[in-house]
C-alpha cells in the first residue's frame, strides 16, 4: 500500500491538484485511497472524487475508458460512440478524456456539445447509429461522487457478459502510469471527434412529445432540476405539450455544488424543498423533481391542503394503470403487451397488469436488464408497453434503454391533468387503485457502511442471512427464499434454479410481505427493501413497521458483533 503511494507522488507529471491532497493524506486517508481498486458496479464506476487507485481521478477515468474502448475496437473495424456528461467537477474534462482515448483506437466519437440527460445519451446512440455510449454522471450521489456509465449499441447501460469483457480488457492493461499518452486537442484535430447538440435534442423531443395527449392543458407543473441536466429539455418539454410550467430558479442553475438544492436525490423530501415553497406561492398542482442526469424523477401532489410525495412504486402503479385505460379507451393496446419490473418492486403493478390481461416479466434490480428484455421482445410475438423499477425509473416508449425522466414527466403531468379534470387529484387516484387491487405499501432502508470496515460488516450481514432459514417471520409462513448469488431458491423443503444472472441478493417471501437484501452497486451502503399487502392503509403500515423493526433488529446484532459475525 505504501509503496503505491510513493508511486504517485514519485510520477514527474502528476496532476498538480492530486499532489496536493496526496501530500496532506494521513495514514488513514491512504489506507482509503490505496486499498482496494476502484470496480465496476451498476454498469460502470462511480465514486467519491480524489487521489489513488480507490478514488475517482483522471487516472482511473482514462484506465475503464481504455478497457471499453479496447472492447470496441476488438468487435469492430470502425466503430462509433456517443458521449454526453452532467453538471458535475470534472464531468467535462472526463468526456474529452473518453474522447481522446476513442480516438487513439481510432474510434469516433459525437460528444455533445454541454451537458445532457442520461436518456438523451442512450437515444442518441441508437439515433446515430452508434456502437455504444459514455455517460460522465453519479446519477443521484452527492456532490463529491462522479463516474460512468458505458453503454452498448442498443443504448442500454452494459449488461453483465458486456461489462466482463471491459473488466478482462482492464484487467490486462499496464499500471495507471504506463497507459498511452492521450490529447483531445489532437483527437479533434485529426477528425476523430464530432461536437453535436441540438438536432439531437430536437428529434429526442419530437419522439418524446408523441406521448402527448391533444387539448387545452389546464395543469399548473413546478419544474426543478436540482441543479442538473434537465435544465437543458426540461422545461421547454413540458411547455411544448401545453402545460404551465413554473421552473425553480435558483435550481436551475447548473451547478456542481449542488448549492440550492439539500438534496439532489428526487427519492428525498429535502430535493422537493424549494419547490414545495414555490407551489405554495403559486398554487401549484403538481411539483416535479429530476435527479442531476435525468434518469430518475420524483413527484409531489398537492393533496388537501399540502404536497405529498409519491415514491417510486406508487408512480408506477399510477402511470401503468393511466396507460392501459388510456389505450383501451383509444383501442391502441398492442397484441400481447409486457409489463417489466425488478424483484424489488411492488407486487401491486403485476397484479394490475396481470387483470389487464397483460405478461409481467421481473428482472434484477438495475434498468440494464430491462433494457435487455425490451430487446429480447423483438424476436417473439410480445410488445413493450411499459416499464419501471421502485428507484424512481420508467420507460413508456421504446426510444431509449435507461430510465428516461423526461418521458415520465409528461406522463406524469398527463395523468395529473386527467385527474384534475375529473376533481381529483393523483393521490385520489393511488386510493381508488388501493380499493381495486388491495393495498400496497412499501419501503427502503438504506444502511451506510463505508470504507474497508463497512465492506466487511455488509459481508458479514449478506452472510448471516444467506444461512438464515426461519420457518416463519412475525408469524407468517415462509413462502420462497431466493438467493440470487447461488441461483438458489427454495420452499418447503424444496429447491429449484432461478433463472437471472448471478447476483449477491437475497430474498424473503412470506404471505402477503417480502424483504430483499442487497448490497448497493453505487454507494458504500446496504439496501434493505419491504413491501406489505394488507386490507387497509393503517393495517399495512403497522405490519411495515413491525418487519422493518424485526429486520433491523437482526442487522443491529450482526454490526454490533465484534469482530462482524
Amino acid at each position: 500500500m505504501a509503496e503505491t503511494y510513493h508511486d504517485w507522488l514519485n510520477q514527474t507529471d502528476l496532476d498538480e491538484a492530486l499532489r496536493n491532497e496526496l501530500e496532506a493524506m494521513d495514514d488513514s486517508a491512504i489506507a482509503e485511497s490505496f486499498s482496494v481498486p476502484l470496480s465496476f458496479g451498476t454498469g460502470g464506476i462511480r465514486g467519491i472524487l480524489g487521489a489513488g487507485p480507490s478514488k475517482l481521478n483522471i487516472y482511473t477515468v482514462k484506465r475503464a475508458l481504455f478497457g471499453y474502448a479496447q472492447t470496441l475496437a476488438d468487435a469492430h473495424s470502425s466503430a462509433k460512440v456517443v458521449i454526453a456528461h452532467d453538471n458535475r467537477h470534472f464531468s467535462r474534462r472526463f468526456a474529452e478524456t473518453a474522447a481522446a482515448v476513442l480516438a487513439h483506437f481510432k474510434i469516433h466519437a459525437y460528444l455533445f456539445e454541454s451537458l445532457r440527460p442520461t436518456p438523451v445519451l442512450s437515444f442518441a446512440v441508437k439515433y446515430l447509429d452508434c456502437d455504444g455510449g459514455i455517460m460522465i454522471t453519479a446519477s443521484h450521489n452527492p456532490k463529491d461522487y462522479n463516474g460512468i456509465k458505458l453503454y452498448n449499441a442498443l443504448g442500454g447501460q452494459l449488461v453483465p457478459d458486456e461489462a466482463a469483457k471491459v473488466i478482462a480488457a482492464i484487467d490486462a492493461l499496464p499500471g495507471l502510469f504506463d497507459l498511452p499518452t492521450i490529447n483531445y486537442d489532437a483527437a479533434m484535430k485529426e477528425g476523430f471527434v464530432t461536437v453535436i447538440g441540438p438536432d439531437v435534442d430536437d428529434a429526442y423531443l419530437e419522439e418524446v412529445l408523441t406521448l402527448n395527449e391533444p387539448g387545452v392543458k389546464t395543469l399548473n407543473v413546478g419544474f426543478t432540476p436540482e441543479h442538473g441536466t434537465a435544465t437543458v429539455l426540461g422545461p421547454e418539454m413540458l411547455e411544448r405539450a401545453g402545460f404551465n410550467v413554473y421552473k425553480e430558479e435558483s435550481q436551475s442553475v447548473v451547478d456542481p455544488d449542488f448549492t440550492h438544492t439539500a438534496s439532489a436525490n428526487p427519492e428525498n423530501e429535502e430535493a422537493f424543498e424549494k419547490l414545495m415553497e414555490l407551489g405554495h406561492k403559486e398554487t401549484l398542482d403538481l411539483l416535479i423533481a429530476t435527479d442531476p442526469d435525468a434518469d430518475r424523477i420524483g413527484l409531489a401532489v398537492y393533496h388537501e391542503g399540502k404536497y405529498q410525495l409519491l415514491s417510486g412504486n406508487q408512480t408506477g402503479v399510477l402511470m401503468l394503470d393511466y396507460l392501459i385505460k388510456r389505450h383501451q379507451a383509444a383501442g391502441t393496446l398492442p397484441d400481447k403487451p409486457v409489463v417489466f419490473s425488478t424483484i424489488v418492486s411492488t407486487d401491486m403493478a403485476e397484479i394490475i397488469a396481470k387483470r389487464a390481461g397483460f405478461s409481467y416479466v421481473k428482472t434484477l434490480t438495475g434498468f440494464k436488464y430491462i433494457g435487455e428484455q425490451m430487446e429480447l421482445l423483438k424476436e417473439t410475438p410480445f410488445a413493450f408497453f411499459f416499464g419501471f423499477e421502485e428507484s424512481y425509473g420508467y420507460i413508456v416508449k421504446d426510444m431509449t434503454r435507461d430510465k428516461d425522466a423526461l418521458q415520465a414527466a409528461l406522463i406524469a403531468s398527463l395523468m395529473a391533468e386527467q385527474a384534475k379534470k375529473e376533481g381529483l387529484t393523483l393521490i385520489d387516484k393511488l386510493h381508488a387503485l388501493y380499493d381495486t387491487y388491495g393495498v400496497y405499501v412499501e419501503d427502503l432502508e438504506n444502511i451506510g457502511l463505508k470504507g474497508l470496515a463497512g465492506r466487511a460488516k455488509i459481508d458479514a450481514i449478506m452472510a448471516f442471512f444467506r444461512d438464515y432459514h426461519p420457518k416463519s417471520f412475525i408469524r407468517k409462513n415462509l413462502t420462497v427464499k431466493e438467493d440470487f448469488l447461488t441461483s438458489q431458491a427454495m420452499s418447503q423443503g424444496k429447491t429449484w434454479t432461478l433463472n437471472y444472472p448471478s447476483d449477491n441478493v437475497i430474498k424473503f417471501s412470506f404471505k402477503d410481505f417480502w424483504f430483499v437484501l442487497r448490497p448497493s452497486g453505487t454507494e458504500p451502503k446496504l439496501k434493505i427493501y419491504f413491501m406489505v399487502k394488507s386490507d387497509t392503509l393503517d393495517t399495512a403500515h403497522e405490519t411495515l413497521h413491525e418487519l422493518k423493526n424485526a429486520v433491523l433488529a437482526i442487522v443491529d446484532k450482526i454490526l454490533e458483533s465484534e469482530p462482524p459475525l
